[in-house]
């Protein structure tokens, strides 16, 4: 029962505008003609005669009189200037409120941009922190040769982190640690990871023990599920890591070392091998592989050691967007070993970004290699 248009005969629309809808303007013509006719069954043949003669009577011109008195409208192509003021109102009243809003959004940009800036500053500076805990550590360079560690967090800040520790002139530490999340609060867990790293030597002193790799990685499981037992709801926070811890003598040329869901590898010979570490994360009640195990390698040739985090295997590229993949990783680093340090990290990382290209990132990335001579 609405209508936006009517197109029709003009008699029609006459009609219509004079009785029921005065409202009406008629706005144009079309260039469609209608033809008249009038219908009369053949069955009213001698009627058919009557009109024929009465019409055959009727000059042309008194029909236009009698045709324009039942269907004539003056079609005038003017300004609807009520219409127009209307609409010039419209858009005025949607150009104020487009200002309004655009001067109420600039504001809040303004805002947001110096509190992004704030927030910048705070993760830059956090960064700093971050890479100040790792640039601390010891350099190592009386224990082995052509050390390069790649660290590249997905975001300025991340969850990785890794640490060299000397205990003595024969003993060292190294952690690799791959924490649960990335950016600002996988930065943070990796701060209470350095401060459980920190007692690790006065806890073994008090025990008057031996550095044992397996009992390492239990005191931080200890440590982390204590951390959850301060008032954490469990179910929406999740403190965990993964990682690797390997000690190192010097004297006795033997290397132990442990990992929760973080292998190891090395190169002896040109040949590659891969220990697989227990299946567990520490920070998390585990019913399988509930004992740490304490791995041994005696190191009587040249060995390459390489200890990454999941970041760099599972990061997905490639045609297929499939992980780059421990197989590839293996290939690399016999391919490169026998580089110096600096192109050894060269090569990685170009096998990285071209695998990569232009997908973004998943997680952070962390690799630690270095060399031990006999």
């Amino acid at each position: 029962k609405k209508a936006d248009i009517f197109i029709g005969h003009i008699a029609v629309a006459s009609h219509s505008i004079a009785t029921i809808a005065p409202s009406l303007k008629i706005s144009g013509e079309l260039d469609f003609q209608f033809n008249h006719h009038i219908t009369i069954s053949e069955k009213n043949k001698t009627f058919v005669g009557i009109v024929n003669k009465i019409l055959g009577s009727i000059s042309e011109n008194d029909k236009m009189k009698i045709y324009s008195k039942w269907a004539y409208a003056e079609v005038k192509q003017d300004i609807d200037y009520v219409m127009v003021a209307k609409i010039i109102a419209g858009i005025i009243f949607v150009f104020l409120i487009i200002i309004f809003y655009t001067i109420k959004l600039n504001k809040v940009l303004k805002k947001t941009k110096k509190q992004q800036e704030t927030l910048n500053e705070s993760i830059n500076y956090a960064s700093a922190v971050q890479v100040a805990l790792m640039s601390n550590n010891y350099s190592g360079n009386s224990f082995f040769s052509n050390f390069f560690a790649i660290w590249e967090p997905k975001d300025v800040v991340g969850g990785d982190i890794y640490f060299i520790r000397k205990v003595s002139n024969d003993e060292i530490l190294i952690y690799v640690i791959d924490c649960v999340g990335h950016g600002i609060p996988g930065a943070l867990l990796t701060v209470y990871v350095k401060a459980i790293e920190q007692q690790v030597l006065p806890y073994f002193k008090d025990l008057n023990e031996p550095l044992n790799t397996a009992k390492i990685l239990e005191f931080f499981h200890t440590k982390m599920i204590g951390l959850h037992n301060k008032n954490i709801d469990q179910e929406q926070v999740i403190l965990c890591f993964d990682g690797a811890v390997m000690y190192y003598n010097k004297t006795d040329k033997i290397m132990k070392f442990s990992g929760a869901k973080t292998p190891i590898f090395y190169i002896q010979d040109n040949k590659q091998q891969v220990v697989k570490t227990n299946r567990r994360t520490i920070g998390i009640t585990s019913k399988r592989d509930t004992t740490f195990v304490e791995h041994k390698i005696k190191i009587e040739k040249d060995t390459h050691f390489y200890i990454s985090t999941d970041g760099l295997m599972d990061q997905l590229g490639g045609n297929k967007y499939l992980p780059l993949g421990k197989n590839k990783l293996q290939e690399k680093f016999l391919e490169t070993y026998k580089n110096d340090a600096n192109k050894q990290k060269q090569d990685i990382i170009q096998m990285l970004e071209y695998h990569q290209k232009n997908k973004d990132r998943l997680d952070d990335i962390t690799l630690v290699s270095f060399q031990i001579k006999v």
